[in-house]
């Protein structure tokens, strides 16, 4: 049993702007607010449900709107939090229409001198972060950077004559959404290499996969991906449980009593499915110590309000929201976008046409067969909420060994018509090499134990492989039996394999594959890249006439270890694109 000790200590951390600071520029914007013609009170006490209050600027006119203004920059989504947490969530009972937060620049941080306060407030560019109500539909989560007085210009504006829309802020909201991540990484220190794999697939994708040597681990890398599967299912549950009130009730921040309370929120959905973005239990390893900051990071969600943002910028948010770095940790990789549109454009040309990823990553390929999918579709009628359905629940299949990947390939793909409500995703996580047609895997699963054959038995014993595990099949991550997915043959199988060369498969690995394959022995090569298999697995389960369409190395046109590569499609394909 390992024992640790928690202490909380982000205002030693990070430097705190001065009282003295705080307080003359925030007389300063009130007066500039006055200026123009806001009615504008300075440190104002509410009771609130919550408590006691003191708000820093009190604004009435077109509407009652709060401004904090005693944040840094870096503390954005402390800002966002507190005025969610403290003043949005009761609206109604204080009859407010609005928030803002006033970011000051870390130049502000320091002691200074009033008259360099005066100096540097017209000088400097401060932040302005805008909070509406749930039910504004149309005005976003804005940020707007400016000096102290052109700050007083667009706060005047908001607050006099209210807008009827506000543009969302896409950039400001990823880089909100990563400092939370960040934050939360400080939680999972603790986590050790080990647990982490527990998270992560297991011993064999990170041996096999990953190509981690036990302790070696990128253990930091891991500990932020960790953070963004929390932040991933905190924003998925936002917005389901605004789009289905009556069955996803909205995370009360105040009725945390510890951090693994969120998984009693996000158990409602197991019920239903989306196995691939909530199995993995995260917050159940953040100490009790976090809490406080956890109830802000549920505030900074709520009060982005992601419900509000169109489908293709929720998308947008979700697809870009995992810095490359991180998702590269735990080969979570994206196809480019515009590779990814092409791809699905030149191979899908039917609307119902049954479309398999079997190495789908973060979903791009999906994402992209989707929206093909509903273009052609459109041509001939309008799309509905059961053409949703069909497309996420029956049509799209997408199959990756990575727990993380699959997480992501699952908010994308669900939320591409975020005004329909779907009670499951077709993603599955699974070594897909062992598939063939016909069989039928949970919607969501551990990597599969390998069922090693008799003749293999000494590679078993080399991956530490026991015999009672052959009995044990499927490792479920939600503890609950999963619905099943009946593999058949597709009409497009869209592809962005790994990469990985054959001198980094391990030998024991490199057997089992040949030995998967072994139908296609005149095809392999010794030597064969990782993403030839890929090549193999595409034309099992492709339909007769159907199309492979697959993001290959340009080196597959050449090498000898691609000879039978080429060979397979001389003699039984026929080549459209290169």
């Amino acid at each position: 049993m390992v024992n640790f000790i928690w202490f909380t200590c982000s205002s030693y951390l990070t430097p705190m702007i001065p009282r003295g600071t705080e307080n003359m520029i925030t007389a300063l914007l009130r007066e500039e607010l006055e200026r123009r013609s806001v009615k504008a009170q300075a440190f104002v006490s509410l009771n609130t449900p919550a408590g006691r209050r003191e708000v820093d600027i009190y604004c009435r006119d077109g509407g009652v709107y709060l401004i904090e203004a005693k944040f840094r920059e870096a503390d954005l989504w402390k800002a966002v939090g507190k005025i969610q947490n403290d003043y949005i969530r009761y609206h109604r009972d204080l009859g407010i229409n609005g928030g803002f937060a006033v970011l000051y620049p870390e130049e502000l941080s320091r002691p200074l001198r009033p008259e360099e306060v005066r100096r540097l407030a017209r000088e400097l560019k401060f932040k302005m972060v805008t909070v509406f109500l749930p039910e504004d539909v149309r005005r976003n989560f804005h940020v707007v950077e400016g000096s102290l007085e052109e700050i007083a210009d667009k706060l005047a504006k908001y607050i006099l004559t209210p807008p009827s829309y506000v543009e969302p802020s896409i950039e400001w909201i990823i880089r909100t959404l990563r400092d939370v991540a960040h934050a939360l990484t400080v939680s999972l220190r603790h986590l050790t290499g080990r647990q982490l794999e527990d998270l992560f697939g297991g011993r064999h994708v990170f041996r096999n996969i990953l190509q981690y040597e036990e302790g070696k681990y990128p253990v930091e890398d891991l500990r932020l991906a960790s953070a963004y599967l929390l932040v991933n299912q905190l924003l998925f549950y936002h917005v389901l449980s605004k789009r289905r009130p009556e069955q996803f009730e909205e995370i009360d921040p105040d009725r945390l009593r510890a951090p693994r309370d969120l998984s009693k929120y996000f158990s409602r959905v197991l019920d239903v499915n989306y196995r691939a973005v909530f199995s993995y239990d995260v917050s159940s390893m953040i100490p009790q110590g976090f809490l406080p900051e956890l109830k802000v990071m549920v505030g900074t969600i709520q009060a982005i309000s992601p419900e509000k943002i169109g489908g293709d910028l929720l998308g947008t948010i979700f697809h870009d929201l995992i810095p490359f770095e991180t998702r590269k940790t735990v080969a979570a990789f994206y196809t480019n976008v515009l590779a990814a549109e092409l791809l699905a454009w030149l191979s899908i040309d039917k609307h119902d046409a049954k479309v398999a990823d079997l190495a789908c990553g973060s979903g791009g390929l999906l994402v992209a067969a989707y929206r093909r999918k509903k273009w052609l579709l459109t041509r001939e009628k309008e799309f509905t909420e059961e053409d949703h359905k069909r497309f996420v629940e029956e049509d799209l299949l997408g199959i990756d060994i990575m727990p993380f990947a699959a997480n992501i390939a699952a908010c994308q793909l669900s939320l591409q018509s975020p005004e329909y409500f779907t009670d499951k995703v077709n993603i599955a996580v699974w070594d897909s090499t062992e598939l063939k047609p016909g069989d039928r895997i949970p919607s969501i699963a551990g990597v599969k134990i390998l069922k090693v054959q008799t003749k293999l038995e000494e590679i078993a014993s080399e991956i530490g492989f026991k015999p009672e595990d052959a009995e044990k099949g499927v490792v479920s991550l939600s503890g609950e039996a999963s619905e099943e997915i009946k593999l058949g043959k597709y009409d497009v199988i869209l592809m962005n394999p790994p990469f990985t060369r054959q001198e980094r498969i391990p030998r024991y690995y490199k057997s089992v594959l040949n030995e998967r394959f072994r139908e296609y022995e005149d095809y392999l090569h010794g030597q064969l890249g990782y993403f030839g298999y890929f090549m193999f697995l595409s034309d099992r389960f492709i339909k007769k006439g159907g199309r492979m369409a697959l993001v290959l190395p340009a080196t597959v046109l050449r090498i000898r270890s691609c000879e039978g590569l080429r060979k397979l499609l001389a003699e039984h394909y026929h080549v459209e694109h290169i």
